[in-house]
């Protein structure tokens, strides 16, 4: 029994003796490596073009499995000296690290604007975030990043399912000052796919908005059936809830109209009309559904008279989302429409109404350009 403690204990304690040495080793290792590195840096003039001696010491010095092994390189990537070889030596830190974050800090460093480095910053540290499931670094990308960095921090957060990608991606849609880009993440695509683990009634309703948005290209639908693969529920417009019409809230009825319009959900055609027409509702929902109107697909030629009856109502601002729902319209019975108003108490609203949807001067003789064969405006159903 006390041999077998004894060989037990022998056992043990050389084991620990042969990972100290392996420790020493690598400790020994890295110091002789960086006293080589010195020495070749002193045997040299400052120079210009990456020198292989040096890549060669610094990585061997990657590969040694410690921490200070890392560290070091790191601190080499920071070094002015070695600034002709930073991006092999960026790499070769990326490549080989055993320590995250040291990486991380250097990499931090290069994503300024204008960088050099910056695209393989970037990259990494979007994989990093991606791979531990971790948001905050993303969220900061979003809000401090270029226009590109929104988009690719955006398509992060969709991967990791965060609580904040359908937000993000409501502020992207509802941001107008950019355009899709032909090859890059900058376009409708990326929201689309970002709502892949976003199911339900908000998600759906932003892709239906994402449609309809003048940014949307042909090939940005692969990417809604994408996205929406593995819903429950495929059809979009299922999630519409035409109850909220209804609602008690004037607020919630107005902002319904205005998203069925926006959405150019045909199916709210009817509850839009007699929610226009309705005297005893709100103005400000009357003139949402008005406006709202001028979104739908199907028989647009009714529904501009249904418009051109709004004009004559008494309430200003029902006149006024008439007149926006009959340019959105876009068909020649809108156009007829606006033309009757034209010297009467709508003539001003109604002169710019008819040269936003023709592209003339607001002078111009309205009901001579109406009879005239040049006059290409499309007959509505």
């Amino acid at each position: 029994m006390v041999c077998r403690k004894l060989t037990r204990i022998v056992l043990l304690c050389g084991l620990a003796a042969a990972v100290w040495a392996q420790e020493e080793s690598s400790a020994q290792r890295l110091a002789r490596l960086k006293s080589s590195l010195r020495l070749l840096s002193t045997r040299r003039e400052p120079y210009i073009a990456p020198q292989p001696e040096q890549l060669a010491i610094i990585e061997k010095i990657a590969r040694i499995n410690d921490i200070a092994a890392t560290q070091f390189v790191a601190d080499i990537a920071r070094d002015p000296f070695y600034a002709p070889i930073q991006d092999a030596v960026l790499r070769l830190l990326v490549k080989y690290a055993r320590d995250s974050f040291a990486t991380a800090a250097v990499l931090e460093e290069h994503m300024r604007p204008g960088d050099p480095n910056r695209n393989l910053a970037r990259k990494v540290l979007l994989d990093q975030a991606i791979e531990n499931r971790q948001d905050a670094w993303l969220l900061g990308l979003f809000e401090k990043g270029t226009l590109e960095d929104r988009f690719l921090a955006l398509e992060g957060l969709g991967k990791i399912g965060s609580t904040h990608t359908l937000d993000l991606a409501l502020r992207l849609l509802e941001d107008r000052s950019w355009k899709p880009q032909l090859d890059g993440p900058v376009n409708c695509g990326t929201i689309a796919t970002s709502l892949r683990d976003q199911e339900g009634a908000k998600a759906a309703r932003l892709l239906l908005l994402l449609q309809k948005d003048p940014r949307f290209a042909p090939q940005d639908v692969l990417a809604v059936r994408e996205a929406t693969r593995l819903w429950s529920i495929g059809d979009l417009r299922s999630y519409v809830d035409l109850m909220r019409l209804a609602d008690k809230d004037p607020r919630l009825r107005a902002e319904t109209a205005r998203f069925l319009g926006e959405a150019g959900i045909d199916a709210a055609r009817e509850p839009l009309i007699r929610l226009a027409r309705n005297p005893k509702e709100a103005v400000a929902v009357r003139a949402e559904a008005a406006r709202a109107l001028g979104g739908l697909e199907i028989a647009r030629g009714d529904l501009a008279q249904v418009l051109a009856g709004l004009l004559r109502g008494r309430e200003r601002a029902v006149q006024l989302a008439a007149i926006d729902g009959l340019v959105a319209l876009g068909v020649r019975q809108a156009a007829e429409a606006l033309a009757t108003e034209v010297d009467g108490d709508l003539d001003r609203e109604a002169r710019a109404a008819l040269a936003k949807l023709s592209g003339l001067p607001e002078n111009t003789d309205w009901k001579a350009w109406l009879a005239d064969s040049k006059c290409r405006l499309p007959l509505g159903t």
